[in-house]
Formats: C-alpha cells, structure tokens, sequence
C-alpha cells in the first residue's frame, strides 16, 4: 500500500465515508465520492484494492452501490490492468440485479449500465442469463435503465467489427443474374 492511501485510509477514510452517508443532496455526494480515486494512483489494483477498504468502513450496501455507481463511471476503458475492478463491479450489479430493494436494483442497473460502455460483450452475456429478471422490473426507473442498457448493447454490437465482417460484407458469387 502506497503511502499516500495509509495515510487516506488512516486519517481521512472515516471522516469521508460520514460525510457520504450523511450527505442527502446526491450531486454533493458524487463529489465526495469521487475524491475516493484521488488518493490512489489509476491502477486497477490500487482502486480494487480502494474499494474493498470503502466497503469494510461504509458498511452499508446501498452507500456501497452508490459509490460503484459514481467510481465506475471514472473508468475510462477495459483493460488488464483493471480487470479485477469491474469484475467486482460486474459482481455486485449481477448479485443485486433481482434484489427486493428497488434502490439496490437501480444500483446495479446503473453500473450495468456504465459497464455496457467500458466492455459491452461482458454485459451482454450477463443480460442473457438474467432476461427474465431484467423483464420481470415492474419499476419505471428499472424498466428505463434496462432500455438504456439494450440500446447500448445494440449500438456496441452493430458497430463491432465481427458483426460488421458478418453481417455487412458485400455478397460474393451469389449473382441472381449474370450480364455476360
């Protein structure tokens, strides 16, 4: 651990986490939130590693899905380096993808949501195994992040470069009629 995320987690952690969980005006704690990544170099191991420490001291899983959703949006691709981080993100979206509390379900479809830009095919897979529960959303805010994610997914595919070579090469030898 670096020394700049000791001396965060050690001193400032506490005070920061109190501040989000007692904070009602969202925009104010998306700020808060975001201050979290300043305290770690942009290495997916250090942020990983971040928000394990986030969790152990919030506590409370709807802070905790709150802050996903901020953080993920401060990825800006899918790479090796931080595979391990938005394999935790996938992992909580997924596990309260179906959960009683529809806060914890917008959570989880916002951070699909997010993860549908960074790495559309690892979402895609997910959407398929979990169709019926994404269908089953009674919920308005549900049902409009689902269409946000399904129209995500369409533009990402059709703009993929195997959906191009497959599906929008011209056709060769297969001449209805032939001039000669």
């Amino acid at each position: 651990m670096s020394r700049t995320r000791f001396v965060f987690k050690e001193y400032f952690l506490r005070v920061l986490v109190s501040e989000i969980r007692n904070s009602i005006n969202f925009q104010r704690k998306e700020e808060l939130i975001k201050i979290i990544y300043q305290f770690c170099n942009s290495e997916g191991q250090a942020r990983f590693e971040m928000l394990q420490q986030l969790k152990e001291e919030l506590k409370d899983m709807q802070v905790f899905l709150q802050c996903l959703q901020v953080l993920v949006k401060q990825e800006r691709e899918h790479s090796d380096d931080n595979t391990l981080l938005l394999g935790e993100m996938l992992y909580y979206a997924k596990t309260y993808l179906n959960n009683s509390q529809t806060n914890h379900r917008v959570m989880a479809l916002s951070i699909l949501e997010t993860l549908t830009e960074l790495d559309h095919e690892l979402v895609y897979q997910l959407v398929l195994t979990h169709q019926s529960q994404l269908e089953s959303n009674t919920w308005w805010e549900c049902k409009c992040l689902v269409v946000l994610i399904f129209s995500k997914l369409i533009k990402k595919i059709v703009a993929s470069e195997k959906y191009q070579q497959s599906h929008l090469q011209a056709p060769t030898n297969n001449k209805m009629f032939s001039l000669d």
